[in-house]
């Protein structure tokens, strides 16, 4: 129980909060990107394609964030900046998504969604896995 401690923190606590929150969030919109589409008039291959250079953008954000935080060491630095630009991302995303005819524009707000949580998660992910214990011996 002593190692759960660290986790009761106000400050780690809303951090693992926030990153829980936008980790579903990229999940439904996965799952529900087509249906959403589809009621502003795109097309449901247009939904399908978002999701493709998401996916691309995050793996190639994963390559260079996580080569990028093994050199300069400062993953959770890295971690909370691309957080930040994920929840902006959000709120963009959210507004371009009830405009008809933004093809460009969803396809950049996609990309940079994709960069910033699949870019960031995996050095969050490591950061949360080698935090220094504080152990009393």
């Amino acid at each position: 129980m002593d190692s759960f401690r660290i986790f009761l923190q106000p400050a780690i606590a809303l951090f693992i909060l926030t990153l829980a929150a936008n980790n579903a969030f990229i999940l439904v919109l996965t799952a529900k990107t087509e249906q959403i589409i589809c009621a502003s008039g795109y097309s449901d291959q247009f939904g399908g394609l978002l999701i493709m250079v998401m996916v691309v953008s995050g793996w190639v954000a994963a390559g260079i964030l996580g080569y990028a935080a093994g050199k300069i060491g400062h993953m959770l630095a890295i971690g909370k900046v691309m957080l930040f630009l994920f929840t902006i991302c959000i709120a963009c995303n959210s507004y371009l998504l009830r405009i008809p005819g933004q093809f460009y524009g969803l396809g950049v707000i996609f990309a940079f969604l994709g960069f910033f949580i699949f870019g960031g998660a995996p050095t969050v992910s490591y950061t949360h896995l080698t935090l220094p214990r504080n152990r009393e011996v």
